[in-house]
């Protein structure tokens, strides 16, 4: 892409989307739930009805708060069981991730830049009026759904290894596959033996912060991963060919924000992040 689009080109209407966000004095238990609802990945925090942002000393980006799953299931594995109820209590304020900001000015490749530098797929996006809203990685990738951003690469050139766990296999060991592998998602088979079945980090969060897994952990908290994830509602991945762009692949995966499609023959992964970073890192984006 010679020349990177703005984004007030590519997303007029950006600002007339509803974006919901939380309150960081309510308790993580409460906010973790709303996550289950709406396909939404994360929640800028607010106080007062204004964000609260921070300039990293390191990368000089100034960062708004948020809560997303997969940090909440990085405090559950970091907290000792007795400390579950505690850690449920804690103000999401008092543990946030933190998300880049661009200018709507600014464009695509700035977005994606930040979205290297944080390894996260969501930006603030700051008007001149001072108004705010949230971009996210799903919606650049919707982009290429419509063709407004093309790519000649294909799903073998974008595509990620397929990391598998036994059947049997804990929550808390999924959790761990995800961490030590710095991935989203865990193929494992239910007692059905799906191949493509997978668990994600949101099924996970679905899972314990439902009414009937809170009351195990209030109840026995040594159990409260204890579940094999085969038992868990999973998803399938839809099957592509190795051979279709990754303009089809976005077309392919639907809507779910933990979808993902598989290659028949690399049997190699394919999320957002694969046709949107991959393909720009690649140099394969045309607008």
């Amino acid at each position: 892409m010679k020349v990177s689009p703005s984004l007030s080109t590519l997303f007029p209407e950006l600002f007339n989307i509803p974006r919901p966000v939380i309150s960081g004095s309510t308790p993580l238990i409460m906010n973790a739930s709303l996550l289950i609802l709406g396909d939404v990945p994360m929640f800028p925090i607010v106080e007062g009805n204004e964000l609260l942002p921070v300039v990293d000393n390191e990368t000089k980006l100034k960062k708004y708060p948020a809560i997303g799953g997969y940090p909440v299931l990085d405090a559950i594995m970091k907290t000792e069981p007795k400390e579950y109820q505690k850690l449920l209590m804690t103000k999401s304020q008092d543990m946030p991730i933190w998300i880049g900001t661009v200018k709507f000015s600014d464009t695509l490749d700035d977005v994606l830049r930040i979205f290297e530098t944080t390894r996260s797929g969501n930006v603030v996006v700051e008007r001149e009026d001072n108004n705010r809203t949230i971009l996210s990685l799903k919606d650049i990738a919707e982009l290429f759904e419509v063709d407004k951003i093309r790519s000649d690469l294909r799903v073998y050139d974008v595509g990620s290894q397929k990391i598998s766990a036994p059947k049997d296999t804990t929550i808390v060991g999924a959790l761990k596959v995800m961490f030590d592998n710095k991935i989203r998602r865990v193929f494992c088979p239910s007692y059905k033996n799906e191949r493509l079945r997978f668990v994600s980090s949101r099924n996970l969060i679905e899972f314990l912060f439902s009414p009937k897994s809170l009351e195990r952990c209030k109840e026995n908290p040594e159990s409260w991963l204890d579940e094999k994830v085969s038992t868990l509602p999973g998803n399938n991945a839809t099957q592509i060919s190795d051979e279709e762009t990754v303009n089809q692949a976005s077309r392919l995966i639907g809507k779910k924000s933990d979808a993902c499609l598989v290659s028949n023959v690399s049997n190699r992964v394919i999320s957002r992040w694969d046709i949107v970073m991959k393909s720009w890192k690649l140099g394969g984006l045309q607008s």
